[in-house]
């Protein structure tokens, strides 16, 4: 593992101690074990982590399957957040220690090479359904919950002028005049440092479910399959945004969570012919203006379709063919060629990159040989 130009070692591990078994004829419990793991990370730039895992797993009958599990993680920061070039821009924006005055300072933008590792606790419940008597349905869903601390995020320029005390360094003003100093204002700004930094927390948890279906006919195996996030809630505290706010459901430069997300699937195979299509829904959010509140706005919901075509040389031409492994792929992303939603938070881009794509419609091909 590479990491920041320097080096990197892991250790990891992981024992699995069965606590009864069908044998033992306990009712409700078919299967039960803890599984106890670890890894070590030492990194030469940020330093040494530990962090263990804890999960139990339950099988009240042979096609119910519940795991619940406790675990930390440790996250050093990425190199795009550590070196990512640095942007002086002037733009206007009010200056509340001077009564809310127009003034046209530098944004300083870019990395930031003296960020901490951040660090994670997340608990996970999930149960997997999958009946002997059907093995061709499946059902899954998992509960998770996880706390970030020390995380990395670019602070908006008009909070750190509302909390200037507490970040001096990052607000750099000229020497108050005569008549500033009697009116006991500080002197006009003259940069605001929005650079990378480590200021908070953030708490979340949601659900995840999917359902699949295989059908094996004469036609050929079809599989549709459903999936979907439901995210009860994203919130940061920190002394920059202040704290307990909730960031679901609004565009975000720093990323936008919607309420919940679906995928649709439909697959189907047959004699090395394969078709694969995708739908992928977003659904509509609140629009905030550029660093600021709501607009009174939403951005649209998005549907996107994507399809897939594959055919397996070797299936086709027959075992001993000097095409078997050979596999080609062709497919479209985004076929009907959406456009992403305006959004009034993204400014001079006018779309959320974090939920869509600029490039719409784009058709791909792939050639792969397995040995």
């Amino acid at each position: 593992e590479i990491y920041m130009g320097d080096w990197s070692s892991d250790v990891c591990s992981s024992d699995r101690l069965p606590l009864l078994s069908e044998a033992a004829q306990v009712p409700t419990v078919h299967d039960l074990a803890l599984v106890l793991s670890g890894r070590f990370d030492e990194y030469s730039d940020v330093g040494q982590a530990f962090n263990p895992e804890y999960a139990l797993i339950w099988r009240p009958t042979s096609a119910l399957t519940v795991r619940a599990s406790l675990s930390e993680s440790f996250r050093p920061p990425p190199l795009f957040d550590l070196y990512m070039p640095y942007s002086d821009v002037a733009i206007p924006v009010a200056d509340p220690a001077r009564n809310g005055e127009f003034a046209l300072p530098i944004w300083h933008a870019g990395g930031n090479p003296d960020l901490e590792p951040s660090s994670a606790d997340s608990l996970n419940v999930g149960l997997r359904f999958e009946p002997r008597r059907s093995p061709a349905v499946r059902f899954g869903a998992n509960y998770w919950r996880i706390a970030i601390d020390d995380t990395v995020a670019i602070p908006a320029p008009e909070r750190l002028l509302a909390a200037e005390n507490r970040f001096p360094d990052r607000v750099r003003r000229a020497l108050p005049s005569a008549s500033d100093i009697a009116a006991g204002r500080p002197g006009p700004l003259e940069l605001i440092d929005i650079t990378r930094m480590n200021f908070g927390t953030v708490h979340t948890s949601g659900v995840d479910v999917n359902a699949s279906i295989t059908l094996d006919t004469r036609a050929g195996r079809f599989k549709p399959e459903l999936s979907g996030t439901w995210v009860h809630d994203f919130t940061t505290s920190n002394p920059v945004d202040g704290l307990d706010v909730s960031r679901v459901g609004i565009a975000s430069f720093q990323g936008t969570i919607p309420r919940w997300r679906a995928v649709a699937s439909l697959s189907w195979n047959r004699q090395g012919f394969g078709i694969n299509s995708i739908v992928r829904y977003i659904p509509s959010y609140h629009d905030v203006v550029f660093l600021g509140g709501r607009n009174g706005r939403k951005v649209a919901a998005q549907v996107i379709v994507d399809a897939q075509l594959s055919v397996d040389l070797g299936k086709m031409a027959g075992e001993q063919s000097p095409w078997k492994g050979f596999e080609l792929r062709a497919g479209a992303v985004n076929v009907f060629d959406r456009e992403p939603p305006f959004t009034e938070m993204a400014l001079f881009n006018g779309y959320d990159i974090t939920q869509a794509d600029l490039r719409q419609r784009f058709a791909y091909v792939k050639i792969a040989k397995k040995f």
